[in-house]
């Protein structure tokens, strides 16, 4: 069974994915280079990008049942297959003049952006402002000063 976290950040990738490209075309229709081989690469890439981010996050999934000396083989299969596949696709993209070549890899990595961009808003919730520190500080905490300790006690230096 696949884990409710996998489908919710596969989704999230997913949406990410989906703005940036409907940006791309958008670039593309405002220069005057678009035509329909830039849509169906950037499907190619963007599906294919989806998909990999999905079986990664599943691979994660099944390996932390197993030992480590088995989830350590699993994810690096998965890795090596996921990368064939993508390689896989670029080529594709490259050969068939139904794919607009830049668009294929372009796309590519539109996933990446979108996790990074997610982990930077994440990271930006999690982290309270100063003005909120200072305000859900207990008060009664206070910070006491002291002097260094030397390590070496002088009764043991009289010899």
């Amino acid at each position: 069974m696949i884990d409710k976290t996998v489908l919710k950040e596969t989704c999230y990738v997913a949406v990410g994915t989906v703005l940036l490209s409907v940006v791309m075309q958008g670039i593309w229709l405002l220069t005057g280079k678009w035509d329909i081989s830039v849509l169906w690469g950037n499907l190619l890439s963007a599906g294919a990008g989806i998909l990999n981010f999905f079986l990664m996050a599943y691979t994660v999934q099944v390996a932390v049942l197993k030992t480590e000396k088995g989830a350590r083989n699993t994810v690096r299969l998965s890795q090596s297959l996921r990368l064939l596949f993508l390689l896989g696709i670029a080529v594709l993209g490259g050969v068939l003049e139904c794919f607009n070549l830049y668009a294929v890899l372009i796309a590519l990595f539109f996933p990446r952006i979108a996790i990074t961009v997610r982990s930077i808003v994440l990271k930006k919730e999690a982290k309270p402002s100063a003005i909120e520190s200072e305000e859900t500080a207990p008060e009664s905490e206070t910070v006491i000063e002291s002097e260094p300790v030397d390590p070496k006690p002088e009764a043991n230096n009289e010899r």
